[in-house]
């Protein structure tokens, strides 16, 4: 086996120009998001927690934190596009999570559990499956609900991006 002393970012061996958020360091960006569910909230509701993120953000982590929320089986955290509200992929991060037993400080969701690992330096459009050349300059991150509770509720959500 060879000692090895190398740049693991290919584009950096390689003297070739490399993203600063892989190489040297890119600012980050962090937000809290807090708010209630109600009883009356209905299956299959859209409950958009980020307008209009920058589609070059490289989304880092995702912590969800909620008081128990009876019945809620069911929950996806994806991308919206922010300009038509379409749909662009509504479980990339988060399918299919029950959160009904609550989730404390000590303990949270990880937000990102639906989103391979090989993934985690995409950007949000190379998450919505598009290209530099295709890509939607902002996107809307949302849960979508088939199954969101039946009682009130305390939901938070702190996200953490990386500009890239």
């Amino acid at each position: 086996m060879a000692v090895v002393d190398k740049y693991v970012n290919a584009n950096a061996e390689a003297g070739k120009l490399a993203n600063s958020a892989f190489i040297s360091g890119a600012k980050t960006l962090k937000m809290m998001v807090v708010f209630e569910t109600v009883a009356a909230d209905s299956d299959t509701s859209v409950l958009r927690i980020a307008k209009g993120l920058d589609s070059s953000l490289i989304i880092t982590d995702a912590k969800i934190y909620n008081d128990a929320l009876t019945n809620a089986t069911d929950w996806n955290m994806g991308l919206y596009d922010t300009e038509s509200g379409a749909v662009v992929d509504d479980n990339v991060f988060l399918d299919a999570e029950d959160i009904s037993a609550g989730n404390a400080r000590s303990s949270p969701v990880d937000g990102l559990s639906n989103m391979a690992i090989e993934n985690s330096g995409y950007t949000l459009y190379e998450h919505a499956g598009a290209t530099n050349a295709t890509k939607k300059p902002r996107y809307d991150i949302a849960f979508t609900c088939p199954t969101i509770g039946t009682t009130a509720a305390t939901v938070v959500v702190m996200l953490e991006f990386i500009q890239g």
